[in-house]
């Protein structure tokens, strides 16, 4: 394994462990009924927002690393 890919698999566990803790978090907001509780409604935006950028930052890694041409 080369260092990328190491890097790349931790990356990938931190992802996962972030999923893992939307997944708890959905399930605590769903639990909360009407009232939800603000820390728990932001921290959720944040891990989705953490998530979404994640996955942004690979999509352009990727497109950048066959940018063959410098057009981006």
């Amino acid at each position: 394994m080369s260092m990328a890919e190491a890097a790349a698999a931790l990356d990938d566990r931190a992802a996962r462990e972030r999923v893992a803790r939307v997944d708890v978090l959905l399930e605590e907001l769903e639990r909360a009924g009407p009232a939800v509780p603000t820390d728990l409604a932001v921290e959720l935006v944040q891990a989705l927002l953490d998530l979404y950028g994640e996955g942004l930052s690979r999509v352009v890694a990727e497109v950048a690393a066959r940018d063959e041409g410098g057009a981006l």
